[in-house]
């Protein structure tokens, strides 16, 4: 019974065991956010009286895109939504916003775009606004 309760003592003392719990703790560390911080894809854009602010992370195989659309202009602007073209080297990416009302002039629209293909490697963004 003595032996049994030394050895027991043994493995809480030196941590026998925890090798799998160490493992997890450091994948979980490994997972970081990625941000696209390229000025071509991201950051503020004036596109025909919008003002498109926008944002791009990577987290766990996730792209999420956040948009803000402002009307900068004096007119109403009416469109359906916004398709995004991404381009990285190897591809090209289509986003579409959808827009369900009309923007008057100073309103914003938000929305967050997600993929799980990683859209901080984009090179460049272009941008259609169907009517």
């Amino acid at each position: 019974m003595k032996v049994l309760i030394t050895v027991l003592f043994i493995f809480i003392l030196t941590g026998c065991g925890s090798k799998n719990i160490n493992n997890i703790e450091n994948n979980i560390e490994e997972e970081k956010i990625k941000m696209n911080t390229n000025n071509e894809v991201v950051g503020i854009k004036k596109i025909d009286g919008l003002q498109i602010e926008k944002t791009i992370t990577y987290e766990n195989g996730i792209s999420k895109v956040g948009i803000d659309v402002t009307n900068i202009s004096d007119q109403v602007i009416i469109i359906d939504y916004i398709k995004m073209t991404y381009k990285t080297v190897d591809n090209e990416i289509v986003l579409s916003m959808p827009i369900s009302d009309p923007i008057i002039p100073n309103q914003s629209v938000h929305s967050i775009l997600t993929t799980d293909i990683d859209l901080t490697s984009a090179i460049s963004v272009d941008y259609d606004f169907v009517k």
